[in-house]
């Protein structure tokens, strides 16, 4: 019994503030996580979470997460977040932008979140990094 017990990880998720009345493209968030474990699989999701009504009416969230690597590599990912005008305050929206993912090295990786709109986003609290560790590619 112990041994099915600890068939998959708990997630691990990391958030940072944004400002709500305004989170400019400029603005990178940053999140880092220390990396012990080089072979295990892993889901790595970004997620964000309102404030109350997402103005200028975003039925979606382009997001560029830029993800440092220990041994100083750089990886860039694109993610649209569906978002809805409609979420209430504190609704989370997730998206998975890497699925089978293996953190190869041991040490330290951060990671950059900003958005490609034109306009600043308002709505928003906080956007945040989840790694969670799968079983054979499933959650």
């Amino acid at each position: 019994m112990l041994l099915s017990a600890g068939c998959s990880g708990r997630p691990e998720s990391r958030a940072v503030a944004v400002n709500p009345c305004g989170w400019k493209s400029v603005e990178e968030r940053e999140v880092s996580f220390v990396n012990s474990d080089t072979v295990s699989l892993r889901e790595l999701s970004v997620f964000a979470v309102t404030g109350g009504r997402c103005s200028a009416g975003c039925d979606s969230l382009p997001l560029e997460i830029t993800v440092h690597t220990p041994d100083s590599l750089l990886f860039i990912e694109r993610v649209v977040l569906p978002f809805g005008t409609d979420a209430a305050e504190g609704t989370v929206r997730q998206r998975t932008f890497r699925s089978h993912g293996v953190l190869r090295r041991e040490g330290t990786y951060r990671f950059a979140v900003s958005h490609t709109s034109d306009t600043p986003v308002r709505g928003l609290r906080a956007v945040g990094i989840e790694i969670t560790e799968t079983e054979h590619g499933k959650r």
